[in-house]
């Protein structure tokens, strides 16, 4: 499994031993999580779930103790060198994914800090489908922020036709708002590397307290 979190830089990857590359077995890493990615030999991931920034604009902090906290990301996005070059290399891998960036970033400023993020995401996501085996699978943690946008993207690099499922996650924790309707889900974008992906089926026994204290 490799899990992205929020900030892109901690990857956590389980991949398949070879005698010709490192041992990634059970491995956490620390740091961005596209350079760890790039050290992994192609199709050798049998799962990928990412929680990757949200694009919130918002700056995240992390609490040690009563009397400390320390920023642990930033989820504002800006456009600079390193999107050139990511987008460079998003040209050379994906000519087709490549030209619906270019589209997108035609309706958006480039202040806005969408086209950043979305470039940020699509380089990696690249990766990770060259590491996913064929048999493999991609769970794509969002809010509705982006989902739509990052939907297509992973349309263009996975195939729309290995799209497996969009996963609505509904909380109820904090206030609700009397002017609209309330803005809790997240969203996660299942997809297959092909058709041959791996399912388990999994289900686990809800309990009739949890019924009668969720649905009513």
């Amino acid at each position: 499994m490799m899990n992205a979190s929020r900030s892109l830089q901690m990857t956590t990857a389980t991949a398949t031993k070879t005698a010709t590359t490192l041992e990634h077995v059970n491995r956490l890493c620390y740091g961005d999580n596209l350079d760890t990615l790039r050290t992994l030999p192609s199709e050798s991931v049998d799962l990928i779930y990412l929680d990757p920034p949200y694009n919130s604009k918002r700056v995240y902090n992390c609490s040690f103790g009563a009397k400390a906290q320390a920023k642990a990301f930033d989820d504002n996005w800006s456009w600079g060198q390193e999107q050139v070059r990511w987008l460079n290399d998003i040209n050379d891998r994906n000519k087709n994914v490549w030209c619906l960036l270019n589209c997108l970033m035609k309706t958006f400023k480039r202040n806005d800090g969408l086209p950043a993020y979305l470039v940020a995401m699509t380089v990696r996501l690249i990766e990770m489908h060259r590491v996913l085996k064929s048999t493999g699978s991609i769970y794509l943690h969002v809010d509705p922020t982006a989902s739509h946008y990052l939907k297509l993207v992973m349309d263009q690099i996975f195939g729309g036709s290995n799209f497996r499922n969009e996963i609505v996650w509904c909380y109820s924790n904090s206030g609700r708002t009397t002017k609209a309707f309330a803005s809790k889900h997240d969203i996660l974008l299942a997809y297959g590397k092909s058709d041959k992906a791996t399912w388990t089926d999994y289900r686990i026994p809800v309990s009739q307290k949890y019924l009668d204290s969720h649905y009513r």
